[in-house]
């Protein structure tokens, strides 16, 4: 039934000028995550070991957003300090991927890292209580086959085979946790 309440009109343009910036901004980001390990091997490549060098690429953003968060906390405003377990997730993924950037290859750090899908699949089943679509079955599964594949391709057991390898496989795991603590929390505010 129709409710009397009509959806707006846009045109294609309108539509498209609204997803231009998103789309800019996604590639940008994605294309720096996907550089990421540059600076992180020129750091160590520095004489600073993989934790430290790790260390260093977040410590910056972290002293820049000190003073602002200590400013809302004076405020009363929302910092996040309430949502740390999600932190400790999130923020230890990326932790662990730094590092593993360093202490296996890069390709076998990104690939171990991108079966992330298929532990935020396995997550939303059973912690939002999603229904189990053939959709949802077969990125698991891919995820499954890609771990086999970069870890067992070669006929040996699929299991990692260095500590970077095993850091690569848990900020993965990290990360779809946390961002499955993110969706189920609800709003946030920007700084947060």
């Amino acid at each position: 039934r129709n409710s009397g309440f009509a959806a707006p009109q846009t045109n294609g343009s309108d539509m498209n000028d609204r997803q231009l910036w998103p789309s800019i901004m996604l590639v940008t980001a994605a294309a720096g995550w996907g550089l990421f390990w540059i600076p992180l091997r020129e750091l160590e490549g520095a004489g600073l070991s993989a934790g430290w060098a790790g260390f260093s690429q977040f410590v910056t953003p972290a002293l820049v957003l000190l003073p602002l968060a200590l400013i809302f906390m004076v405020r009363g405003k929302a910092t996040g300090m309430g949502r740390w377990k999600t932190a400790f997730f999130t923020g230890g993924a990326f932790a662990l991927y730094a590092d593993s950037l360093l202490l296996t290859e890069v390709a076998r750090a990104l690939i171990l890292f991108y079966v992330t899908p298929a532990w935020s699949t396995m997550l939303e089943v059973w912690l939002m209580k999603r229904k189990v679509t053939a959709a949802r079955i077969i990125a698991i599964t891919l995820g499954f086959a890609g771990l086999y594949v970069i870890l067992g391709g070669d006929g040996s057991l699929p299991i990692p085979r260095n500590a970077g390898d095993w850091m690569a496989l848990a900020s993965g795991m990290f990360w779809a946790y946390g961002s499955t603590r993110v969706r189920m929390a609800g709003e946030a505010s920007l700084f947060e």
